[in-house]
């Protein structure tokens, strides 16, 4: 350790549960100099007041609780993975985060609860990552995540409305990213990633499908011409049903009471 930095050139391929429990105060920690592929439960369990934390490309694996009890890191970052998905507890217990910056990775799947339990971040970063699918992407008021940027991202999959949420987050930014143009863009519009402004939304990202829209900023569309996908007609219809039948049963009530 020197000028409390810390950095590990022991060509190990994982890091294993409670490797740094007790370790605290340390300007860099440094761990690009190994080949690591995984990330194991509890890996950093007991690392506190870091002010910044490096990983080498390559990582396959990250294991749910990998980084609970990891707290006060001024500067985090995950890039160059290579990940089937970011599974449910992948960021429980991490908490007191300046920026935490998920970038250049291929993330799979994001999974729901792969946000759970992240708490206090400052910032928090997704730069130009390949994503398959979102199934969920939760952020709620009690995680204390103050900003978001998901930035250069190419998403696969439009997820489901339901499947996004960014609440009590104070700046949200969502540019020069990349979606599939297709019958759920109406989703994508309506839904927290356009963050209540569309026109800002459709000529801030771009279209990756079909194919003559690729590379094009979605302001291009004639979203008029693109039809609804047939469950999210069947959704509104029911709501829309379920909206008429409140109605006539408050007018029921009102003649009753007459």
């Amino acid at each position: 350790m020197k000028d409390n930095s810390l950095s590990l050139s022991a060509k190990t391929s994982r890091v294993e549960g409670y490797a740094f429990a007790g370790t605290t105060n340390l300007k860099l920690l440094v761990l690009s100099n190994n080949p690591i592929v995984k990330l194991e439960t509890n890996a950093f369990s007991g690392l506190t007041n870091v002010e910044k934390l490096t990983f080498p490309s390559g990582i396959k694996a990250l294991e749910p609780d990998a980084f609970n009890g990891l707290e006060s890191v001024g500067f985090l970052k995950l890039a160059f993975m290579d990940l089937p998905s970011l599974r449910e507890g992948t960021f429980r217990g991490l908490t007191n985060i300046g920026v935490l910056s998920i970038q250049e990775s291929d993330l799979g799947v994001v999974r729901p609860g792969a946000f759970d339990g992240l708490t206090y971040i400052s910032t928090l970063n997704f730069l130009n990552n390949k994503i398959d699918a979102i199934h969920e992407m939760h952020i709620t008021p009690d995680q204390h995540v103050r900003s978001i940027k998901f930035q250069g991202n190419h998403i696969l999959d439009i997820p489901k409305a339901e499947s996004v949420l960014f609440g009590g987050v104070e700046k949200l930014t969502v540019i020069s990213n990349h979606f599939p143009c297709d019958c759920h863009i109406h989703t994508l519009i309506e839904g927290p990633f356009a963050n209540g402004s569309i026109l800002e939304f459709v000529t801030s990202n771009y279209c990756i499908s079909p194919l003559e829209f690729n590379g094009r900023p979605m302001s291009d569309l004639d979203f008029e011409t693109i039809g609804r996908c047939q469950e999210e007609v069947t959704r509104v219809l029911n709501f829309y049903d379920q909206f008429q039948l409140f109605g006539s049963m408050q007018e029921a009530a009102h003649g009753f009471e007459q």
